[in-house]
């Protein structure tokens, strides 16, 4: 059992980044604000919740203005891979009108720009958190490959 720090640290962390992980799912389509889960997104989503019942942790509810962010940020991701900086990783934001480029390296550097993209874009008051889960190529990602990926994830918090 993990210690009662140890369970509040992963319940902020999975409350923040459960909603943007999930969207990494999208298909990459359009950018329309009415959001809905596919059958695979919904799968991940209560594995997710079942996982904090598990933990002793509460259900989070689901998030129009996140998804939204998330889904642009897969958008982003997949016409910017092959021209992103190498020193840029997976939660940078490629130059795009609709929100604020930015280069996020392994030195966390500038976190706060992928923190403030919920404000930027969206009337979501608090900060985004996220951890990718994808792959070059033809990779698919399932709720399975993504749930375990996700809880091999080292715990941040900012």
């Amino acid at each position: 059992m993990s210690s009662p720090w140890v369970l509040k640290v992963k319940d902020q962390f999975m409350k923040i980044s459960t909603l943007l992980f999930l969207y990494f799912f999208y298909s990459l389509v359009g950018f329309a604000q009415d959001v809905e889960l596919s059958t695979e997104e919904t799968k991940l989503y209560n594995q997710i919740m079942e996982y904090r019942k598990q933990n002793g942790l509460p259900a989070i509810p689901f998030s129009k203005a996140l998804t939204f962010v998330a889904k642009s940020h897969v958008e982003d991701l997949a016409i910017t891979e092959s021209k992103r900086d190498p020193s840029c990783n997976m939660h940078s934001w490629g130059e795009d009108p609709r929100w604020s480029a930015c280069c996020y390296t392994n030195d966390h550097a500038q976190a706060s720009c992928m923190w403030n993209k919920p404000k930027e874009m969206t009337s979501y008051p608090g900060a985004g958190y996220e951890i990718a889960h994808g792959g070059p190529g033809s990779f698919v990602a399932t709720a399975e490959s993504a749930l375990s990926g996700w809880k091999k994830a080292p715990v941040t918090t900012p």
